[in-house]
């Protein structure tokens, strides 16, 4: 081979090179695209759940054979720095 087909050679890969780098680039942001889409799925699906569960509850505050006298959604509890959110707080009965 000579130097002349050689620097040929590498030019041509430096454009393919180039040109995978684009196309890995547009594939990357179509990837991220659908993990966004899929997370929000994910995420709407978890409040139409969680908001069935509370409305349950709400109109019949009974799981299985346990009566509940109240029943809270998106609780917070504080401890120290720490905050923590409960989705659904389910209160037994004060004897």
């Amino acid at each position: 081979m000579t130097d002349e087909e050689l620097k040929e050679l590498i030019a041509s890969l430096a454009i393919k090179s180039d040109r995978l780098d684009a196309q890995m680039q547009k594939t990357d942001e179509k990837l991220s695209r659908i993990g966004d889409m899929l997370d929000g799925i994910g995420k709407n699906q978890g409040a139409v759940a969680e908001e069935f569960f509370v409305n349950s509850l709400l109109d019949d505050p009974h799981l299985g054979s346990i009566h509940f006298d109240d029943i809270a959604k998106n609780d917070f509890k504080h401890r120290g720095k720490t905050q923590e959110e409960y989705d659904i707080v389910m209160m037994l009965p004060t004897e």
